[in-house]
């Protein structure tokens, strides 16, 4: 689970544990068992921890970006303010990378399409 995408991971391992019935989060071994069944290998697969490790990594070069900005323009005139790090600003950026937010908080719509296709992919496995 670790690695630049971990506040996906752990986004995606939160909202399959929330989607689960009241009944089998009752009790210590049901919880235990429940929350290593939503961190497993099979709601995490390799293919999708890639998915939310590339959606982290492009945030990561946005903001380096805009930091090697706010370098050059500091070296040219002192007297110039850095850029502000504004959401419209980091989300256009975002659009040069080809790529979203990361965190399930600013970006659920994006968690919540990763655990619906591992439902349904799991859904047809078992059928």
């Amino acid at each position: 689970m670790a690695g630049e995408g971990i506040e996906y991971s752990w986004g995606v391992s939160k909202n399959v544990y929330r989607k689960k019935p009241l009944d089998s989060k009752k009790g210590k071994i049901s919880f235990k068992a429940l929350v290593k069944e939503c961190t497993s290998r099979d709601i995490l697969t390799t293919a999708t921890v890639r998915k939310l490790s590339r959606r982290a990594r492009a945030y990561i070069c946005a903001y380096y970006t805009l930091h090697q900005q706010n370098l050059a323009n500091n070296c040219e005139n002192d007297n110039d303010r850095p850029a502000a790090l504004t959401l419209p600003l980091i989300e256009r950026l975002m659009k040069a990378f080809k790529t979203h937010r990361a965190a399930v908080d600013f970006d659920a719509g994006f968690v919540n399409s990763v655990v619906s296709a591992a439902i349904k992919n799991d859904a047809v496995l078992q059928i």
